[in-house]
């Protein structure tokens, strides 16, 4: 299990990472208007979805869906049932666009779920792009691969599952964990929770700093008559 280093234990405050990010550019207000399209570019780039598949004690299958941030590395939904049709899954990243707003693509695998009419016609009304890896070659998701390792070895390989409500409970109690308490080097040894709070917090501080159309375009401004 991943440990925060004691050197990072004292994490530098959101107005520092602000300030890294305004200083890439000369001149505050300009780093403003050119970071805040960047920052939002990477905060909506693809997520990843994919099923993995265990049992209760009783011997009954259980399917987990997860949605992973492709650039935050948050797990943005562990849904835990018997089956998964495709409406199923549409509610799922419903609450997700609703909380968080919509990706710019999914990337997911072919099964019948992400393959139906229904699945492929919400991301056509919601002009998501729909990226669908290719047979036998599940490293084109790396992301959730990767995920999917992690949960296997920490959650679903050491957990007992008397029944389904139990297995919900403890694969949630999991993706908390996973979000809250464990820092990843690619993060800068930060939590997926504190760095998306982190991205969050430069996106505002840029909006902020950010000049006025009218500042940014001289030449549109209305000359005063006196």
């Amino acid at each position: 299990m991943n440990r925060r280093p004691p050197q990072e234990e004292n994490l530098e405050g959101l107005s520092r990472i602000n300030r890294e990010l305004l200083a890439k550019v000369p001149g505050s207000e300009t780093a403003a208007g050119l970071l805040l399209p960047e920052i939002e570019r990477q905060q909506s780039m693809d997520n990843a979805l994919d099923f993995v598949h265990d049992a209760v004690d009783c011997g009954r299958a259980i399917c987990v869906l997860s949605v992973v941030d492709a650039y935050t590395r948050e797990c943005l939904a562990l849904e835990v049932d018997t089956s998964f049709a495709s409406r199923r899954v549409t509610r799922v990243l419903d609450a997700i666009v609703a909380k968080r707003g919509q990706p710019q693509a999914i990337r997911c695998d072919n099964g019948p779920e992400l393959t139906s009419r229904h699945f492929l016609a919400w991301c056509v009304e919601r002009q998501i792009e729909l990226v669908h890896i290719q047979p036998g070659k599940p490293t084109q998701n790396a992301h959730v691969e990767s995920f999917h390792g992690r949960l296997r070895e920490e959650c679903l390989t050491v957990s007992w599952f008397q029944n389904l409500f139990d297995a919900r409970r403890k694969i949630a109690a999991w993706q908390k964990e996973y979000n809250e308490e464990r820092p990843h080097s690619s993060l800068g040894y930060r939590t997926p929770k504190e760095f998306a709070t982190a991205m969050r917090a430069a996106k505002a501080g840029c909006a902020l700093l950010a000049p006025p159309s009218s500042a940014a375009n001289p030449e549109t401004e209305t000359e005063t008559v006196v």
